[in-house]
């Protein structure tokens, strides 16, 4: 059974057909629209920081979908150069949500914070993780 009424039907519908699919059709409801917020870390978070701690620099960053996402120059664990592009497209970026980060790197296959900083422990000796509680974040209505 269909879940919205047709729109736009194609000629040749036999007419008992679509009386039947207007009929028995229930309406669509509207898509919601987004809540998205502005992004602002906590006081004592600095990007700048927590990039020279994974060895990173920044290329280019935006906001998606209540998120931050953050294209860096190379990859830490791989060195894979971010090409230009967009945020979303980028090879190797930090995307902050919430109260912690996550970490892509499409060049190494990187796809979870997990994954990163097991990465990152193996590449750097003296390495150890960001502590996710200065990464807290605050948003407000834009």
């Amino acid at each position: 059974m269909p879940r919205r009424p047709v729109v736009n039907l194609r000629h040749g519908l036999c007419p008992e057909l679509l009386a039947w699919i207007r009929e028995q059709g229930e309406e669509q409801t509207p898509a919601k629209t987004s809540t998205l917020t502005k992004l602002d870390f906590h006081p004592s978070f600095e990007l700048d920081d927590f990039l020279s701690h994974h060895e990173c620099t920044e290329v280019k960053s935006d906001e998606y979908d209540g998120a931050l996402w953050v294209v860096v120059e190379t990859c830490p664990i791989c060195d894979k150069d971010a090409k230009y592009t967009t945020c979303k497209g980028g090879v190797t970026k930090f995307i902050f949500g919430g109260r912690s980060y996550g970490f892509v790197c499409h060049a190494c296959g990187v796809n979870t914070k997990a994954e990163f900083e097991e990465q990152m422990a193996d590449t750097y000796e003296d390495w150890s993780p960001w502590m996710a509680s200065s990464i807290t974040m605050m948003t407000e209505p834009w």
